[in-house]
């Protein structure tokens, strides 16, 4: 594995700053075949993940749910409006509820990605509200909803439902992981992708279980 650096930026020339995957989700969601690149986005791409805070409760997130069987991850990184996951389902294998630290591993049974999306996206939804409304009631009035959709439901910190594209090749699944992982370097917030706090490359780069194949 060398030196840790990747060769190359996404092998489809895909242009530097570009704001999206080049892949257009699957037309047809296949929850237990393959790899799903993931892409969940802020409200108004408001940037909340700017905040350290926000960004560690949303990767302790990411990793509590892993850790307790929902899927597998292959890699993910927090950007200022946006996070972006590899995973596959693991059927079976998790629960339906929130992180409890009360919650014994493995309780409950739901197969479906969408749920443990949905209970993802809510559980950092709660605790980033919780941080603005200390600090940061300015940005909190951006995702603000009109009026409010049910008792307690004032803001919204996502955009409706997500972006998934189902990968089904080793191809694939290295172009997309080099995409996720560069996505700070092209965005200016770091000379180096190593340096970037909120990802989990550094957990498996140059192991024996290497999460990104590099090319040569």
């Amino acid at each position: 594995m060398g030196s840790g650096r990747f060769p190359d930026l996404p092998s489809n020339n895909q242009p530097a700053g570009s704001e999206r995957s080049p892949d257009l989700p699957s037309k047809k969601r296949k929850y237990n075949e393959g790899y799903h690149f993931i892409t969940m986005v802020t409200n108004k791409r408001v940037e909340i993940f700017k905040y350290k805070d926000i960004a560690k409760a949303a990767v302790n997130t990411l990793l509590f749910y892993e850790e307790r069987g929902d899927f597998k991850l292959k890699g993910f990184i927090v950007m200022p409006d946006h996070i972006h996951m590899i995973c596959e389902s693991l059927g079976n294998n998790r629960s339906p509820d929130l992180p409890s630290n009360n919650q014994p591993a493995g309780s409950g049974r739901s197969p479906d990605l969408p749920d443990i999306i949905r209970d993802i996206k809510k559980y950092i939804a709660k605790k980033a509200i919780e941080y603005l409304l200390v600090w940061d009631k300015e940005t909190l009035f951006k995702i603000q909803l009109p009026i409010p959709k049910k008792k307690g439901h004032t803001y919204q910190l996502w955009q409706p439902d997500y972006y998934d594209f189902n990968i089904l090749s080793e191809k694939k699944l290295t172009e997309k992981l080099r995409y996720m992982y560069q996505n700070p370097l092209r965005k200016g917030l770091c000379n180096d992708i190593f340096q970037y706090e909120f990802s989990d490359i550094k957990r498996y780069f140059g192991s024996g279980d290497p999460k990104l194949p590099c090319e040569g």
